[in-house]
């Protein structure tokens, strides 16, 4: 049934939308986050999160060579 929806045009909008919101919040350095939560004997339930992504440093080695160091 899922499968389904997320083929559809409804599913493709969806995924078009997140990829739009991953693509704005990544100039804020945040991202979107799943969270899928399950107990015993319950439906499966998921949430979203925004989280602020690590931040990056960036520099050159005498070689040229840039590195990225995450904190």
């Amino acid at each position: 049934m899922l499968r389904t929806l997320m083929e559809s045009y409804l599913g493709a909008s969806y995924r078009q939308r997140l990829t739009d919101l991953r693509r704005d919040l990544a100039g804020e350095n945040k991202t979107i986050v799943c969270h899928q939560v399950r107990e015993e004997g319950r439906k499966g339930e998921t949430y979203w999160e925004i989280q602020e992504l690590p931040k990056q440093n960036y520099y050159t080695e005498p070689t040229g060579q840039t590195v990225m160091v995450f904190h």
